[in-house]
């Protein structure tokens, strides 16, 4: 990552980089986030955001974790992750957002 992130400072100031693993790089033009993206929908439907459920384990979905009013952290999240669920559900390999929503989100499925 390290290397990465040096071969990258030309688009210091264009872009925002985060990561969602040890041996992957995702570089987002600077102002865009899986939360702008969301606002979109959002006002669209006008739907706010303490109604919104975010599921995310890694970085990159701190700022979305951030500012939903149910925000769901996996098991195998990162610890700094982890500081922001409001639920838990179980590890991303034993298929943990879906085993969250049949039981909390469609409890009668």
């Amino acid at each position: 990552m390290k290397w990465l992130r040096e071969q990258t400072t030309e688009f210091v100031g264009q872009v925002s980089l985060t990561s969602s693993g040890p041996f992957n790089m995702e570089v987002i033009p600077l102002g865009l986030s899986k939360w702008v993206g969301l606002q979109t929908f959002m006002q669209k439907w006008n739907v706010p955001a303490a109604e919104i459920a975010a599921f995310g384990d890694a970085m990159n979905d701190f700022e979305i974790l951030s500012h939903v009013g149910h925000p769901v952290v996996m098991e195998n999240a990162e610890d700094e992750v982890k500081k922001l669920a409001r639920y838990m559900a179980k590890h991303h390999c034993e298929d943990g957002v879906a085993c969250f929503i049949r039981e909390y989100m469609l409890p009668n499925q």
